[in-house]
């Protein structure tokens, strides 16, 4: 009996502790607003596949609410990337897709005009987080190398 008593402190204990660890965690990943004017059947594909990445991400996470401002130069900065997609044929089986990538609402990080079949949208939307990661690992370089010869 004591050890069942003990078990249910554990589970309790951890879902209380799991929340404020989440939210630990969550603040120190860059936060992105994700916007997908994705109509199609195979652009709403790849806006699920890119909101699960960023969901599992240990850099990124999906905020519901952009940050106009693109964040401080000394904390993280604040992403927006902004996807347009169609289907091309009418068939469903592919999308043909423009995506901006910004810090902020108006600096302007990357963009991009891809065509993704149905069966690639997991690479597809790994592709515009790999875009995404790469432009910020050069601007924090960027933030760096300032840093240093202040």
């Amino acid at each position: 009996m004591k050890v069942v008593f003990v078990l249910a402190m554990i589970v309790r204990v951890s879902m209380y502790a799991r929340p404020q660890a989440q939210d630990q965690q969550n603040q120190k990943r860059i936060p992105v607003f994700f916007l997908c004017n994705c109509g199609d059947e195979v652009g709403k594909l790849y806006a699920t596949a890119l909101r699960d990445l960023l969901a599992k991400s240990p850099r990124y996470v999906e905020t519901a609410d952009p940050d106009l401002t693109g964040g401080t130069v000394d904390g993280p900065p604040k992403l927006s990337v902004v996807v347009t997609s169609i289907d091309p044929t009418g068939e469903g089986k592919s999308m043909a897709h423009s995506e901006v990538g910004l810090l902020g609402s108006s600096t302007y990080l990357y963009s991009t005009v891809g065509w993704c079949p149905k069966a690639q949208v997991d690479h597809c939307a790994a592709s515009t987080l790999a875009a995404l990661d790469d432009q910020v690992h050069l601007l924090l370089e960027a933030r760096a190398r300032d840093r240093t010869t202040k």
